[in-house]
């Protein structure tokens, strides 16, 4: 995969590599977004944005709290090319 196809999220500046989820990674992801699939989860979404966000930050900080990451203002997520990817819900 080249440095193009990706998918980078962007925590406070944070960078994330999405394609780099483990399945117990992306399973949490799932159940905490209700049961939807990874494929079908629409990032503009806020339970989406902080289900990725917990998931992700919990790499470097396994303590981080779900309290804390819906402190997180949604103008600090960003995808790969710096667009906001906190869009309409």
């Amino acid at each position: 995969m080249s440095d193009d196809d990706r998918l980078l999220f962007m925590i406070e500046g944070q960078p994330y590599d999405i394609a780099d989820l483990t399945l117990d990674e992306a399973d949490e992801i799932e159940e905490m977004c209700g049961g939807v699939p990874l494929e079908e989860l629409r990032f503009g979404r806020s339970k989406v944005l902080k289900a990725f966000a917990y998931i992700l930050r919990k790499r470097d900080d396994p303590d981080v709290t779900i309290e804390q990451i819906g402190a997180i203002r949604r103008q600090s997520l960003f995808d790969q090319n710096g667009n906001t990817a906190a869009g309409p819900d």
